[in-house]
């Protein structure tokens, strides 16, 4: 209950932002809030591969494609190609999809990061051990 109630709260704050900057800014906002998203996992998930930290013997999600102990170039070059993979499936699809794709990497990676928040850290971001 808890998790949709932070997508219910993430959405209204971009629905908020598209309103104060018009409807044909959705797309940007969303797209940005995505690549941060995005950004937040990588230095997670970097952060959990310099440190061996044992977030991997649990498996992380990104395990089955970079392996059980990746290295932190790795995770660079897996975020960097997923993060190039989903803006340009987002930009072959037609512009009103593109929200929509946005939307559901915000809400997978704020489910990601929330669970990484308790085994993992990001320098000053999240609560690690």
């Amino acid at each position: 209950m808890k998790r949709i109630g932070m997508l219910v709260a993430a959405l209204t704050c971009v629905g908020g932002c598209a309103g104060t900057f018009g409807e044909g800014a959705l797309p940007q906002i969303t797209g940005a809030a995505a690549v941060v998203s995005l950004g937040l996992d990588w230095c997670q998930t970097r952060h959990a591969a310099e440190t061996h930290h044992g977030a991997w013997e649990y498996g992380m999600p990104t395990s089955v494609i970079i392996g059980g102990h990746p290295s932190p170039h790795a995770v660079d070059g897996y975020f960097a190609v997923s993060t190039v993979v989903i803006i340009g499936l987002a930009h072959i699809l037609p512009a009103r999809w593109r929200p929509l794709v946005y939307a559901g990497v915000i809400a997978v990676e704020a489910d990601v990061i929330h669970s990484n928040l308790g085994s993992t850290r990001c320098g000053g971001v999240g609560s690690g051990p």
